[in-house]
């Protein structure tokens, strides 16, 4: 038999990383080859999460604000911002966590929250606003400049100016940069024909 290494879930074969997702009303994680609630996983993982959680102050202050006091509810909303996404990277690693992740949150855009207890992203020169997002799963997609501005009820021009934008907070000197980018963080998957 010829060894096949191929991409796995984080979490479905391999004790060292976990992988963190919401499904539902409920926050899961895959863990061990099994999928487990929160509540489930060991001390340890908890005290590891708890510490990343603490580096992010903004984000504390707004579990606060939303009167989230306890423990695992603290746990699972500062997840849920943050790594609420199912994707093939590793949340979790022996213990440390990974960078945040963007993920298509239903209250992305309207939330008062966002960029404070979810994690923005962006590139070397700034986070991406929710608009400049949304203008970069347009250029995932293909859309010209004028097609963008129609689906996003701007002009031509705005996009330009957001485009400017995105290439400078990006570091990217092209759409293909753009677009390399957005597959990287999950923003969006290119289509093809």
């Amino acid at each position: 038999m010829i060894p096949v290494n191929q991409p796995i879930l984080a979490g479905l074969l391999d004790k060292e990383t976990i992988e963190f997702f919401a499904f539902g009303e409920h926050y899961l994680a895959m863990f061990q080859g099994e999928v487990v609630r929160i509540d489930e996983l060991p001390e340890n993982i908890l005290v590891s999460i708890e510490a990343e959680m603490a580096t992010t102050p903004d984000a504390l202050a707004s579990l606060d604000h939303l009167g989230k006091t306890d423990r695992l509810e603290r746990i699972e909303q500062w997840l849920f911002c943050r790594y609420g996404g199912f994707d093939n990277k590793p949340d979790m690693v022996k213990g440390v966590m990974g960078e945040p992740e963007y993920w298509p949150c239903p209250l992305r855009g309207s939330c008062p929250y966002e960029f404070k207890l979810c994690a923005g992203v962006g590139g070397p020169d700034g986070q991406l606003s929710h608009r400049e997002i949304d203008v970069v799963k347009a250029v995932v997609s293909g859309l010209s400049d004028k097609q963008i501005g129609e689906e996003l009820g701007l002009s031509a021009n705005t996009i330009i100016v957001h485009l400017r934008n995105i290439r400078q907070k990006l570091n990217a000197a092209s759409t293909k940069d753009i677009v390399a980018w957005a597959v990287s963080k999950n923003i969006a998957t290119p289509q093809f024909a």
